[in-house]
């Protein structure tokens, strides 16, 4: 790591840190059913949610597997989605939404997080109570929505604004430092957050990425939505042949490197693994169920690789 990205790095956990969002768009749905059609889209429970608080799920094929990460926030008059893909959601809008009011508006403006202990309160400064997790206000006579996002450790928020006013808006909140995507992934491999492309591919299962992620992602008390046959399933007979781990190495190792077992068998594959200042040499894995146990050790290039836990969420 760069003594710049060090820098950034020690105050995104001392202070708070501007990162992009390349992989995010944010979405809206308008209309008086908008929720309700919502319930029976994603795999977390909606029912109890007002406007001004919000829900992590995933949107499912009808096969169980990820075709988008989103969070849900209810707002006034329908809901933000925050995405990793919008086209999912846009074309369920075009193929099942019938007679209910629902309708999409794509957003055109431009986004970012502000992650730190005091991101929230920054931008309290500006725009007043931060207890809801969905809050606006002029930062710096920018018009600005912020969303609450536990996207690193230490949590933030995401921002959106007009395109073109990224300047404007980091200068109200006192100037932040900026990192990049590096950055933001290796907060988020601190703390087993899988990144749609590198850790999630187009087959994955939510089970698959593990107890931390399914708590969060996916609600068993509900019913009637796209791919919750199949997790019904999954969660009665508890089957699925990969799981994906933390790992720990004295050498990062490249993605797709191969993981061998201790009884010389393949045991899986590197999905990425970075340095971090905090955590040392860390990685992720699609590894075997069977070599998927926390202290397992494993080996890769010559390279001793051990499984150990996702850290326990904040």
């Amino acid at each position: 790591m760069s003594t710049v990205h060090r820098t950034t790095y020690e105050e995104l956990y001392r202070a708070c840190a501007w990162l992009p969002l390349p992989q995010s768009t944010f979405v809206r749905l308008t209309g008086q059913d908008a929720k309700g059609w919502l319930q029976g889209q994603v795999s977390q429970d909606l029912r109890d949610l007002v406007p001004g608080d919000s829900a992590e799920a995933c949107l499912l094929k009808p096969t169980g597997q990820i075709e988008a990460i989103v969070t849900v926030y209810l707002v006034e008059g329908g809901a933000v989605i925050a995405t990793s893909d919008p086209e999912p959601i846009a074309e369920r809008i075009r193929r099942f939404v019938v007679m209910e009011d629902v309708a999409l508006s794509p957003s055109v403006s431009e986004c970012a997080s502000l992650q730190g202990p005091e991101s929230s309160a920054r931008l309290g400064k500006l725009v007043g109570s931060t207890a809801s997790n969905v809050v606006a206000g002029d930062l710096g006579g920018i018009p600005v929505q912020a969303f609450r996002a536990p996207r690193t450790g230490p949590g933030g928020w995401d921002l959106v604004y007009p395109q073109g006013t990224a300047d404007a808006v980091r200068k109200a909140l006192d100037d932040p430092p900026v990192g990049d995507v590096e950055l933001l992934q290796l907060a988020m491999l601190e703390i087993g957050s899988p990144v749609p492309g590198l850790d999630i591919t187009k087959k994955t299962l939510p089970p698959e990425l593990g107890p931390h992620f399914e708590d969060r992602y996916v609600s068993y008390k509900k019913g009637c939505y796209n791919g919750q046959e199949v997790m019904a399933r999954l969660k009665a007979r508890g089957h699925t042949n990969l799981t994906w781990v933390r790992l720990t190495s004295e050498a990062a190792l490249a993605p797709c490197t191969s993981l061998t077992a201790p009884d010389g068998s393949e045991a899986g594959t590197v999905t990425r693994f970075a340095v971090s200042p905090q955590q040392g040499t860390i990685g992720a894995a699609w590894v075997r169920n069977r070599w998927a146990l926390r202290g397992t050790a494993l080996r890769a290039e010559g390279t001793a690789v051990t499984v150990t836990a996702w850290p326990a969420p904040g």
